[in-house]
């Protein structure tokens, strides 16, 4: 079975919590933060594509769960 492929919008404290959750059920594919910076703090540590759009991010394919992290 294949694992379950993951996006998360928003690098704050909640989406830290929901990353780790998202690493640890399946694979987080993308993050997506307006602040650069934390997008690329994210995608260092999980091993995944980064996005300050929320657009771009959601052209991925083949993605089951798209969490959707509050400031």
């Amino acid at each position: 079975m294949k694992p379950t492929r993951f996006l998360l919008a928003g690098c704050g404290t909640i989406g830290e919590r929901h990353a780790r959750l998202a690493a640890e059920k399946g694979v987080l594919v993308a993050v997506c933060d307006i602040d650069e910076k934390k997008a690329k703090a994210f995608s260092a540590k999980y091993d995944c594509y980064r996005y300050s759009s929320l657009n771009d991010m959601l052209i991925i394919k083949g993605v089951d769960v798209l969490m959707s992290v509050c400031r």
